[in-house]
């Protein structure tokens, strides 16, 4: 009957041992992690691989189609990053297509900034080409429908080129506003 009484007493003291020890180090943190908002995690909380994203303005009417070879969304800073974007403009007065190597849809889904040889190629309703914009940086204001850079910019169109050092495009006016160190080359035909 001692045999007993000690073994249940050595049993009673390991269960207590291991419930403190449970309680008041990292096993409980890690057996338990705690309740963490989805907002709060670096990780991303969905991604598309090679898909196609259209939107359509409220007539119906293509607004923007973006092909991507991968899109991650961070829901920390609700961003949503892409890799080789690959983009078409439809606007009243024509078209623009815009490709870079990466680019990041910003909070609210509304601006994207492109990096790394970003290309705009705007053509006419008709299908010609009014010019070609190239630079390492942009952003584009979808509601404000205006691209902007301050980074180096070269735009070549079918009567000349021209280089400056930041720019703000009106996409609706087919306008852009050189900020500064413009250098051009007009020929005429």
């Amino acid at each position: 009957m001692k045999a007993l009484l000690i073994t249940v007493a050595m049993a009673m003291l390991v269960l207590y041992a291991g419930y403190y020890l449970y309680e008041n180090t990292p096993l409980k943190q890690a057996l338990n992690p705690p309740n963490i908002d989805p907002r709060e995690r670096l990780e991303e909380d969905f991604y598309l691989s090679k898909a196609e994203v259209v939107s359509y303005n409220s007539q119906g009417k293509m607004n923007y189609q973006i092909n991507a070879e991968q899109f991650n969304h961070f829901p920390h800073n609700d961003t949503t990053m892409i890799l080789a974007p690959d983009m078409m403009l439809y606007r009243d007065n024509g078209t623009s297509h815009i490709v870079a190597q990466y680019g990041k849809l910003l909070p609210g889904n509304e601006d994207l900034e492109l990096w790394d040889d970003v290309v705009m190629i705007s053509r006419s309703l008709k299908g010609q080409q009014n010019g070609r914009l190239d630079t390492d940086f942009i952003t584009l204001y979808s509601n404000q429908e205006i691209a902007s850079t301050s980074r180096p910019v070269k735009i070549v169109t079918p009567t000349g080129a021209t280089t400056a050092q930041g720019m703000k495009a009106y996409l609706q006016q087919d306008r852009i506003e050189l900020l500064s160190n413009v250098r051009g080359i007009y020929e005429h035909h």
